[in-house]
């Protein structure tokens, strides 16, 4: 008797398990990746290959190398989500979303290829002879794109707040320090007024030659290399939080808030509706993109995103019950499950709401309202900037552009 029931209770207690390892789902997720390897963006006065044809399609360009790794990323998300996802494309289930620069509109297609290595009967068009089906990208030119071009200035708070850390003890003691550093760094280059929100234009340059396996400058040595990284790591990360975090809620709230106020109304719906218009949207992007994303989540480590980076935030259905995961995936591969704002890993939707409540706009029209112009008003027009510190900001702000 006690044999049967103790049989009985190994079977309860297996099926309790079985239940639990099915019951939780997977309903809903949003990708969101830095564009693959591109052609450097700018260079400078004494750049030895300023004249020369080294890149086919000029500045700013999706590589061969960018595609393979945007590719290799759309591979991974396979491997990931292959259940949420059929082996045709199907439009119910994935958005795809770009920014308006070429790279990035490449980079999606590129990775939809290995998201989608073959075609299906239903979509040869060309009997067996081309396997290859299109897929759509949605586009939004970059200056009207109020969800992933970063950082938005279109904000007269965002301008107070930048003032304030350009002109912090911290900042300027900052520069007092890597003075002599810039003074090598314009000799050598040519540049005049070499700071930190324009150094990256140099890290930039130098960095695609030596993925290209170009020759570098003679001063340029592994150690310059290493301090420049992190300078421009700095450099952007200080348009989107201070180094004491005491500006992180503000900004968040009218810059990589809004992306995630948007993720966040994306699960909503989806819990809401149990069965959602997609299983996945994606977003191809920027550094910047990023790096706004994950100030705003906590989760920035003042490394700049690599090439194919991807932040991928699931949501599961357990026994009725809701739980959000967020992933970083860095361009080499490594990934990391994190944690926002000390809620576990496997959060649940409603904390993530509660915690990440402080981090996304209200409203950001009415927080941004005194230089606000419609899409209209907008259309032909000049941007101005008010000051000459911001003329600064300016400079940085083209980052969104790589």
């Amino acid at each position: 008797m006690s044999h049967g029931c103790s049989m009985i209770t190994e079977l309860l207690t297996l099926a309790v398990i079985i239940k639990a390892a099915g019951g939780r789902e997977l309903i809903f997720t949003t990708a969101v990746w830095r564009h693959g390897d591109r052609t450097y963006t700018s260079t400078y006065p004494n750049d030895p290959y300023k004249d020369t044809n080294i890149w086919r399609n000029g500045y700013g360009e999706l590589t061969n190398i960018g595609v393979k790794q945007q590719y290799e990323l759309g591979e991974y998300l396979r491997s990931k989500y292959n259940s949420s996802l059929s082996a045709e494309y199907l439009k119910e289930q994935i958005y795809v979303r770009s920014t308006g620069k070429d790279r990035t509109i490449m980079s999606a297609q590129s990775n939809l290829g290995g998201l989608y290595p073959s075609v299906t009967a239903n979509e040869l068009w060309n009997g067996s002879v081309t396997a290859w089906y299109p897929i759509p990208v949605h586009v939004v030119p970059v200056e009207y794109d109020d969800l992933l071009s970063y950082p938005r200035r279109d904000c007269s708070e965002y301008e107070d707040i930048m003032q304030k850390i350009y002109s912090s003890p911290w900042f300027l003691e900052h520069e007092k320090r890597h003075a002599d550093f810039y003074e090598f760094i314009e000799e050598k280059t040519g540049v005049q007024d070499v700071n930190l929100l324009n150094i990256w234009t140099i890290e930039d340059n130098l960095f695609c030659l030596r993925c290209h396996n170009y020759s570098l400058p003679g001063w340029v040595t592994d150690g310059i290399m290493s301090k420049l990284h992190k300078l421009h790591s700095l450099g952007i990360g200080l348009m989107f939080t201070d180094i004491h975090y005491k500006f992180r809620k503000e900004l968040s709230r009218i810059q990589g808030g809004i992306l995630v106020k948007e993720i966040i109304e994306n699960m909503q719906q989806r819990a809401k509706m149990g069965q959602g218009k997609y299983s996945m949207i994606t977003y191809s992007a920027h550094d910047t993109t990023l790096l706004a994303l994950l100030v705003a989540l906590g989760n920035y480590d003042w490394i700049q995103p690599s090439y194919a980076s991807c932040v991928m935030v699931d949501l599961y259905k357990d026994a009725g019950k809701y739980q959000v995961e967020v992933q970083y995936r860095r361009g080499n591969g490594t990934l990391t499950l994190l944690s926002v704002y000390g809620c576990d890993t496997s959060c649940d939707l409603e904390e993530f709401v509660r915690i990440l409540q402080d981090y996304v706009p209200d409203d950001y029209d009415k927080i941004c309202s005194e230089n606000l112009e419609s899409y209209q008003t907008w259309f032909g027009k000049a941007f101005s900037i008010p000051s000459v510190i911001l003329l600064l900001v300016v400079v940085v702000t083209l980052v969104v552009l790589r």
